[in-house]
């Protein structure tokens, strides 16, 4: 079998004609014999859950063109706010919630009705429901339902138009990558954070949502990418580049937390009461 062109190739499609001429000599050459089918990551040296695998042959990253290239750099960039976005409201835009998660109530059922995940939504602890605190108080007021409600070290789940209050209050401080309070919980700040309330309702103008819980965990799959053959629609004429990976997420114990936060001004009183300080 031959391969022809009718322009000399050059680089990367130079690499790609001869990666497929080779292929075929072998295949043709061989005979071969299936003996066992296991996880490529098991057999094969180097391939861990972070290798994105493509439909051709193996070429320097800088010479992948076209919509796969494009497709796993967009996933790449995209996905931690993705993931955070999926993680808070358990809408991944695809039917059902997702859990668990920082907003939605259960039940999870399977196609028989039966439970099979009963997750509670978000515990409020500010003083008055739709009233929001202080940033001062509220980090006071969660800090001490979480060590209430779970043993050991949280995570306190920020969206990103709360960090400049943090900062400026001295409220968390870096240690390494890391951002921790004084009373040693994690500081998670994230941009997917969409601050929304109990069963995903929107705070009011000038508010957000934190939350918290015991220390998340996550894990993830293989990244895969999908050659143009398979996303073409041909009713349209039209190629997707798609690029998709899985992730697991939770927490042990304990949680989730909800404290209702003012993005201005300050909000303070007697514990236990919510008052304008003036």
């Amino acid at each position: 079998m031959s391969i022809q062109s009718d322009l000399p190739p050059t680089g990367a499609d130079a690499a790609i004609d001869d990666a497929n001429r080779r292929a075929v000599e072998l295949i043709c050459a061989a005979e071969p014999v299936l003996v066992g089918v296991r996880p490529a990551r098991d057999v094969m040296e180097g391939l861990d859950e972070r290798t994105v695998l493509t439909s051709g042959p193996p070429l320097p990253w800088e010479e992948y063109t076209g919509g796969q290239r494009r497709a796993i750099l967009a996933l790449q960039r995209s996905y931690q706010d993705q993931l955070e976005a999926t993680f808070w409201s358990g809408s991944s835009g695809h039917g059902a919630p997702v859990f668990p998660n920082l907003t939605t109530v259960g039940p999870v059922l399977d196609e028989t009705g039966f439970i099979l995940l009963q997750p509670a939504g978000a515990t409020q602890i500010s003083g008055t429901a739709g009233v929001a605190l202080d940033v001062v108080e509220a980090v006071g007021r969660l800090e001490g339902a979480m060590a209430a409600a779970f043993s050991g070290v949280g995570v306190i789940h920020v969206p990103a138009s709360l960090g400049a209050a943090l900062f400026s209050r001295n409220l968390c401080y870096k240690q390494g990558a890391q951002l921790r309070t004084y009373a040693g919980n994690y500081v998670a700040i994230g941009q997917g954070y969409p601050g929304t309330g109990p069963n995903g309702a929107a705070p009011a103008a000038g508010s957000t949502w934190i939350r918290a819980t015991s220390r998340p965990w996550a894990i993830a799959g293989d990244i895969r990418s999908f050659p143009p053959v398979s996303t073409l629609d041909r009713n349209v004429d039209t190629v997707e580049a798609i690029a998709e990976q899985t992730w697991l997420i939770g927490w042990n114990c304990g949680g989730p937390l909800g404290v209702l936060v003012t993005l201005g001004g300050e909000q303070a009183g007697a514990f236990g009461t919510d008052k304008q300080d003036t």
